[in-house]
């Protein structure tokens, strides 16, 4: 399919699994935050609790020549101490507008069909990197990813970078230079869908 995607990672995850977010980028694929350990209540805490866990994940990130410029919150849930901490940061909130409620890829059954039963034009679509537990599941989750992407086409959608979907990066990348100066780069590679003929087609993930 080509396709690519924005993936929303955890700082701890991250930090255990460097080579997965070398992968990840070496693919063409995008990073961005959310937050160190998945807690659902973050934005709902003290700022100095929300700012600090923003930057860990931030700081795992840099070590892989990055800076996420956009945030997703575990669930989708956001708070009042959220914002100004983004804001502060140059970050920005990203939510998903479409999702299957799969649990994490714990109930993968009709994966493909709650997906493309409500997917419409500019839609975010949210789905997991979490490897099913069984080999037959794992063959079952990929089949039904192939079955989305598909069905996307058929439905006349194509999928468009996040980036060019909001008109925003997504991600800073930096460059050293010879003299050992960080020269950022601004990076478009994010991933949604919307509606249209364009020839390139790539995947949202999270």
């Amino acid at each position: 399919h080509g396709a690519k995607g924005t993936f929303f990672v955890n700082g701890r995850k991250a930090s255990e699994y460097p080579q997965l977010i070398k992968k990840i980028l070496s693919d063409g694929h995008c990073v961005a935050n959310h937050t160190f350990n998945h807690d659902v209540f973050m934005a709902f805490k003290d700022k100095q609790t929300v700012m600090s866990d923003i930057d860990a994940v931030q700081n795992v990130l840099r070590n892989h020549g990055i800076v996420p410029l956009a945030f997703r919150p575990p669930a989708g849930i956001t708070g009042p101490r959220l914002q100004p901490v983004l804001q502060a940061k140059g970050m920005y909130t990203v939510n998903f507008s479409c999702r299957a409620r799969d649990g994490g890829n714990r109930w993968l059954r009709h994966l493909s069909e709650k997906i493309l039963r409500r997917i419409k034009p500019d839609d975010i679509v949210l789905l997991h990197d979490i490897p099913p537990q069984s080999d037959a599941l794992f063959s079952f989750w990929i089949e039904e990813v192939d079955r989305i992407l598909d069905g996307i086409r058929v439905k006349g959608l194509v999928v468009l970078p996040l980036a060019e979907l909001i008109g925003r990066p997504v991600m800073k990348m930096f460059a050293e230079t010879e003299m050992g100066v960080a020269v950022s780069q601004m990076q478009t590679e994010s991933i949604e869908s919307k509606s249209g003929n364009t020839p390139n087609e790539d995947m949202a993930s999270s």
